[in-house]
């Protein structure tokens, strides 16, 4: 049977160590899967805030109360982690997409839907860092849009605004590529 959340966290609270790395192998897929959206690809920026999120959730997992979901609470951290990041380098959008432009190449195979995979990658980083992110957790992840809200700090009706703003810029950027498909 495998062990919850809320079992390894006890565990781990409870002085063993290695229940620690059983929610770091969890979440990390979803962690830097995430921080990639976030950072337009930049892989090495995305090691170094997986590596920051796991690091403070580490000293911070007593804090956790257990409300809400764990993955929901590793997202605050990893959002958290790169919003500092932005602040301490002085801005907000990163880089110019060309390396998440190669990492999505290296990664596909040559189908209709890979052309479209990639157009919609390149359609992100149209967006600005809050809009990407609530897309990819409402609609990568399977986060509520209260969830969603919850995790990103703010206002549940500032964040359907990213959403249908992104929504409505990823639309625009798209139209007319469907057919090619």
């Amino acid at each position: 049977m495998a062990l919850t959340d809320q079992h390894l966290i006890a565990h781990y609270l409870n002085g063993e160590e290695a229940a620690i790395n059983l929610l770091i192998k969890r979440y990390q897929q979803q962690v830097r899967s995430t921080l990639a959206h976030l950072t337009k690809g930049d892989m090495v920026l995305v090691d170094d805030l997986a590596q920051e999120t796991f690091m403070t959730a580490y000293r911070k997992l007593n804090q956790f109360e257990g409300k809400g979901h764990l993955g929901g609470w590793l997202m605050t951290i990893a959002y958290r982690c790169f919003i500092n990041h932005c602040r301490k380098h002085g801005t907000k959008e990163l880089l110019s997409g060309d390396a998440f432009e190669t990492e999505v190449m290296d990664n596909m195979s040559s189908t209709a839907h890979s052309h479209l995979t990639l157009d919609i990658a390149k359609a992100m980083q149209c967006l600005s860092h809050e809009e990407r992110f609530a897309i990819d957790l409402c609609f990568t992840q399977g986060y509520s849009h209260s969830e969603a809200a919850r995790i990103m700090e703010m206002p549940l009706g500032t964040c359907k605004s990213h959403i249908n703003r992104g929504k409505a810029k990823l639309k625009k950027h798209l139209k007319g590529r469907s057919d090619a498909y």
